[in-house]
């Protein structure tokens, strides 16, 4: 499988969703990975954040809306909101754009690590130390 997680901290307080260096081949491989992080996020009783480390990543061919959707719609109750690192413009648009149908309080988007922890930052929650965050792996 191309798209992955894991918990991205010992505290487990962030999920790490990410492409190996296939890429991802479809959304029903999305959905599956989707639906195994939230399994996850379901075994701890904190709060915690989603980060989907999409890069520059492109989406796989077929509708993005229902599985975005389906995303957020199924989204555990503490996962605080999902946040998706992506430097495509068009993967950009179509993850805001499917946040401002009713899941904007629960979706951010971000171009980097960097900008990333600054959000965190913000909205007062740990910022991922530097040894935590990954390599990129493609």
């Amino acid at each position: 499988m191309a798209f992955k997680v894991e918990w991205l901290t010992e505290e487990k307080r962030a999920l790490h969703l990410y492409f190996d260096n296939e890429g991802i081949s479809s959304w029903s491989e999305y959905r599956k990975t989707v639906d195994e992080a939230w399994a996850m996020a379901q075994t701890v009783d904190h709060e915690i954040i989603a980060i989907f480390a999409t890069y520059d990543t492109p989406m796989p061919m077929g509708s993005p809306m229902t599985p975005l959707q389906r995303t957020f719609k199924t989204m555990p109750s503490n996962v605080r909101f999902g946040v998706t690192i992506v430097e495509r413009m068009f993967e950009k648009m179509v993850v805001d754009m499917v946040a401002k149908l009713g899941f904007a309080e629960i979706s951010r988007t971000v171009s980097s690590w960097n900008a990333l922890n600054r959000l965190l930052k913000s909205e007062n929650l740990p910022i991922i130390p530097d040894e935590d965050i990954p390599p990129r792996l493609h």
